[in-house]
Parts: structure tokens; C-alpha cells; sequence
């Protein structure tokens, strides 16, 4: 093993920085942060637990897709604040965009080209299409193949899952809540019960979800397999 080896260069580390600073006040009543791991880049962290730790932690050494990350999670957030009770609210995050007045569009736009000025990482090229700034920007990545995205280490299953559900927040909320409860009321010896019943639960949940992850891997192979063989002919 190479002690030495580092994941970032110390201009991205730089660069990374300056992204994290210009969303900084942005995140701060939010469940997320990120933190500078040295060698390994930044990580951000979302949907902390307490006495677990957080569920989510994705790590970037290239301050571009940092920023069109945290630009990413930020526009999501105002978007479902935007459409909350109202007919548009199951509509989904990268369509909302389109039915927003002019004037908030530019509105989204203007805070984009803010943060990327701050951030130091310049606007978006792309002046013909603004609109295509409110949505998922990932320089290029449409342009790779999806074994190409999968070396490079840009696509990742977990992170590129969302839930859309219009109730998923409010119910992490909740779960939140009724642990925090349990936590108060409890005996020291039985917290210390609880969490280990709690670790067991989010064991089971990692196991259960790489288990049909791989099935539905597993699956779409023989799909495409039949498809290319034509053995669904016979």
C-alpha cells in the first residue's frame, strides 16, 4: 500500500474550498455539510444520525462536480419549497423548472451565476440553453459511455437514486424525531440496547438493498443478453 498516494491535487483542494465556502451559509440549517478529508478530498455528509453518524458520504476531488452537486442539492430544495401545496407538487424536480415564470427562472439563474462567481469556477458555458442550468450539470458526463462513467468513478448507483416521493423528507423527519424520543426516555442501559437494535436494523437495510441491487444487476444482464441473442424468439 502507497501511504503516500492522494486522491486530490492541491490546486482542486484549493479550488473544492472555495466551492464549499460559497455554499456554506446556504447548508447551514440543513442536514448536510462538507468537510475537507485531507488527502482524500471532500466528503460531503447528509441525513446525520445521532449516535450512528450520517447515511450519505460522497467523496470529490474535482471542485466543478462539487459545485454542480451542492448547486444540484440546493435547486432541488428551493424547487420543492416552491411547489409545496400546490397541483405541481408531485411534479418531478427536473421538470418543475420549465413552469416557473420567467422571472423566477432568471431569479434561480442570477443565485447560479452568484455562486459561481464566488465559488471561482465561472458560469456555465452554455449561454444558448439557459435553462439547462437548472437542471443536473455534469460537464460532459452525457457525452461517456456508461462503462466510461463507472471508471471515472462519476456514476454511482446510491448516489444517483433519489427518492421523489413527496413525503420521503417529512417522514425522515419524523423517524428523526421518534428516535430522539426513545433516546430521552430510555435508561443508559437500554440506549445502549436500542442502538445496537438500531445498527442491526440499518445492517439488514444495507444487506437487503445490495441484495436487489445485484438481482436487478443480474436481471438487466440476462435482459440485454436475450435481446442481442435473440433467444426471446425461440
Amino acid at each position: 500500500m502507497n501511504k503516500k498516494q492522494t486522491y486530490i491535487t492541491d490546486e482542486e483542494k484549493e479550488n473544492c474550498q472555495k466551492v464549499v465556502d460559497a455554499f456554506a451559509e446556504l447548508f447551514e440549517n440543513e442536514d448536510l455539510t462538507v468537510v475537507n478529508a485531507g488527502k482524500y478530498g471532500f466528503i460531503k455528509l447528509q441525513y446525520y444520525r445521532n449516535h450512528v453518524g450520517f447515511d450519505n458520504a460522497f467523496s470529490f476531488n474535482d471542485s466543478r462536480r462539487l459545485f454542480n452537486d451542492l448547486w444540484q442539492e440546493w435547486l432541488d430544495t428551493q424547487l420543492l419549497d416552491i411547489v409545496g401545496d400546490t397541483p405541481m407538487e408531485e411534479t418531478d424536480c427536473g421538470d418543475i423548472p420549465k413552469c416557473l415564470s420567467q422571472e423566477k427562472q432568471q431569479e434561480l439563474l442570477d443565485m447560479h451565476k452568484r455562486l459561481a462567481e464566488k465559488a471561482g469556477v465561472g458560469d456555465m458555458p452554455d449561454k444558448t440553453a439557459p435553462m439547462k442550468q437548472l437542471t443536473t450539470s455534469k460537464r460532459g458526463e452525457d457525452k461517456m459511455s456508461v462503462l466510461e462513467r463507472l471508471y471515472m468513478g462519476i456514476l454511482c448507483p446510491i448516489e444517483e437514486s433519489v427518492c421523489n416521493d413527496a413525503d420521503y423528507h417529512s417522514l425522515l423527519d419524523e423517524i428523526r424525531t421518534e428516535r430522539d424520543y426513545f433516546e430521552g426516555i430510555l435508561s443508559e442501559e437500554n440506549k445502549e440496547r436500542f442502538e445496537k437494535w438500531n445498527m442491526m436494523i440499518f445492517r439488514h437495510e444495507d444487506m437487503t438493498k445490495y441484495a436487489r441491487f445485484a438481482q436487478g444487476f443480474r436481471l438487466g444482464a440476462i435482459l440485454a443478453s436475450e435481446i442481442f441473442s435473440g433467444s426471446e424468439d425461440k
